[in-house]
């Protein structure tokens, strides 16, 4: 639709958006729909306006996360979707849980069917290119993860410093090419700014004193059950083969999402 979204013959990916990279695109999309899926499978009755209005998002974003092509983002939003699906009964409301009706069913898996079954031949060459010759973005992440973990590896204790990934990353990425050998990695002459895994890039720039502070903050986390629960799998998924920290959208959403599981429960424990 050239009208609604101009077509840019410069730029080569499939979707485009403020993000400025169809994988963070992809990312937030898929943040966003586990939400949208626990409010359809709600147990309680729901009004079918309420029903369609949730299933017509739902569909949106469905199909924005197809569009993107982002593999990272497809495997984050079936991972937090599968959670809200077999979650629910973890959590106290929703013990009691009652079997889905079938309006319930209808609006969930006719979009579900219609985008996929539209985009079958996407999807098939997305998945049937990954780790080929041809996937570039699978491919180099390996390199990046390698120099990442070298970098991990001759800093243990400290890292590298906060900001200082990049400053670091060509030396590194060409110890992992003699290492592993030229002809193992692939490997081009960009400069990777960033490790493409949130977990790596914050081991190389803190170390293991970095990474107890972050886990003091993870661990209450996990030990909750809540509606943020399911986003916020779907975003520590998806960080594990992007960098979020530097977006402020994600890093905003993250945050967000965990300071309301964390004040739920200490409103919980007081009352």
């Amino acid at each position: 639709i050239d009208f609604l979204f101009p077509v840019f013959p410069a730029y080569t990916q499939r979707a485009y958006s403020v993000f400025g990279n169809q994988n963070l695109l992809g990312g937030y999309v898929a943040l966003c729909i586990p939400p949208v899926l626990s409010k359809i499978l709600r147990p309680r009755k729901i009004l079918i306006c309420k029903l369609l209005f949730y299933s017509a998002v739902f569909s949106i974003l469905l199909g924005a996360l197809v569009v993107s092509s982002t593999r990272s983002a497809w495997l984050a939003a079936a991972v937090g979707c599968i959670w809200v699906i077999t979650g629910r009964s973890a959590l106290k409301k929703y013990r009691r849980t009652t079997a889905l009706r079938w309006p319930q069913l209808l609006v969930l898996f006719v979009p579900l069917v219609l985008i996929v079954a539209a985009s079958a031949p996407l999807i098939h060459s997305r998945l049937n290119a990954t780790f080929s010759d041809d996937d570039i973005g699978g491919n180099s992440r390996i390199w990046f993860w390698a120099g990442a973990c070298c970098m991990v590896r001759e800093n243990f204790l400290f890292g590298v410093g906060l900001g200082n990934f990049a400053f670091w990353s060509p030396y590194y990425q060409g110890k992992a090419l003699e290492a592993w050998g030229n002809d193992a990695l692939y490997h081009n002459e960009l400069h990777t700014v960033h490790a493409h895994s949130e977990p790596l890039e914050m081991a190389a720039e803190s170390g293991i004193i970095g990474c107890l502070f972050i886990l003091w903050f993870i661990l209450p986390l996990l030990r909750r059950h809540r509606h943020e629960t399911p986003a916020l799998l779907t975003l520590a998924v998806f960080s594990c083969f992007n960098t979020i920290s530097h977006s402020p959208s994600h890093l905003f959403a993250g945050l967000l999402l965990a300071g309301s599981v964390l004040v739920q429960n200490r409103t919980i424990r007081k009352s």
